[in-house]
């Protein structure tokens, strides 16, 4: 199901909730420009081996154990002429940092199509690196169907001081006590998961979207309050080998923080903060 070139092989891969199978063109070829560009710029390159109305198409590829999923960020229409035909392609801005995790992969490809009947089509796919802009750490409701925790507990809440939620980053706030809390310690923990959809392909359009969450990093620290404290800071070295901060359409990696009173209560309150770096 990875979309690869092969001569004489189809290439099958889910781009949205349809399963695209597209045959690989015989004697074509697609050449870019360069194997690597950056998000905001363009794409150029040279189809060759077949004339008629083809469509370039940048995908974005989201990879989990539910399945290969493509997704169009971009395209444009081209007639190849004479064998040959030059295109231009524009790389949307906001485009997340190709990445891999433990088992979730996130990278990009190019693909030439032409559709020879309603049921019918020719492709050749080149892949292609993404080197993204800088996105600012913020924070977001989120979509309907994707579960981001972020909320105050009873009487205390977390605030974001610096963030670079990346391997060799950091994560550093504050947990602020509330008029009317009296907790002279709470228990902080960071938390790197990588999450998958796994029925985004199989399901009706009333089921709600199925997640599986796997954790791939997560260490705690203790931070103690004196009686005149109304607040204390926290601050979290992001091992190196974890991907960047990223919220794909079925695929994400995902950094949050949760504190708790670090006195034990039977039921404990707690406030999480989920903050949110590259998304589409």
């Amino acid at each position: 199901m990875v979309p690869v070139d092969r001569s004489g092989d189809s290439a099958r891969l889910a781009e949205g909730h349809r399963v695209v199978t597209g045959r690989a063109a015989r004697g074509v070829t697609l050449e870019l420009d360069a194997d690597a560009v950056a998000a905001g710029s363009s794409i150029g390159g040279r189809v060759s081996g077949r004339d008629g109305p083809a469509t370039i198409a940048l995908l974005r590829i989201e990879e989990s154990p539910a399945g290969v999923f493509a997704f169009n960020v971009g395209s444009c229409g081209i007639d190849v002429r004479d064998g040959a035909s030059r295109f231009e392609l524009d790389v949307p801005a906001a485009l997340p940092p190709q990445a891999t995790g433990r088992r979730c992969t996130l990278h990009y490809a190019v693909r030439a199509a032409w559709r020879l009947s309603r049921w019918s089509r020719r492709q050749t796919v080149a892949a292609i690196a993404v080197r993204p802009g800088e996105r600012a750490v913020h924070e977001s409701g989120g979509r309907l169907d994707r579960i981001i925790p972020s909320q105050p507990g009873r009487n205390f809440h977390l605030e974001l001081v610096d963030a670079l939620l990346e391997g060799g980053g950091q994560l550093a706030g504050r947990v602020h006590r509330d008029p009317g809390c009296e907790e002279r310690a709470f228990l902080v923990t960071a938390v790197c998961e990588e999450v998958w959809c796994t029925n985004f392909r199989f399901r009706t359009r009333r089921s709600p979207l199925l997640w599986e969450v796997q954790q791939l990093w997560s260490t705690s620290l203790t931070v103690p309050l004196t009686a005149g404290d109304n607040w204390g800071g926290f601050r979290f070295d992001i091992p190196g080998e974890l991907p960047q901060a990223t919220e794909g359409r079925v695929i994400a990696w995902r950094y949050s923080v949760e504190a708790r009173p670090a006195a034990r209560r039977p039921f404990p309150d707690r406030a999480v903060l989920t903050p949110l770096r590259f998304e589409v």
